[in-house]
């Protein structure tokens, strides 16, 4: 896996209704197992809203922005 994917970096997305959000990762050493959290920030008009949150001990960031991706979804849905 190269670095890009590896290490963790925000994700922009948008929900098919329109709202956007930004989906940030605090992240521990590579590879190890500790607590991980998934934040995801309301965009609107460039100003950003914290909406939820997830922990979790993800061992692959494309895990942990699967879900993400999955809260942001059911966030910004309602």
């Amino acid at each position: 896996m190269d670095l890009v994917t590896e290490r963790p970096h925000p994700v922009d997305y948008v929900h098919p209704n329109g709202r956007k959000a930004t989906i940030d990762f605090i992240w521990g050493e590579p590879g190890s197992s500790t607590q991980r959290v998934i934040i995801v920030w309301l965009n609107e008009c460039g100003r950003y809203t914290r909406i939820g949150e997830e922990f979790g001990t993800w061992t692959a960031f494309d895990d942990a922005r699967k879900c993400g991706i999955d809260l942001a979804a059911k966030l910004l849905g309602r």
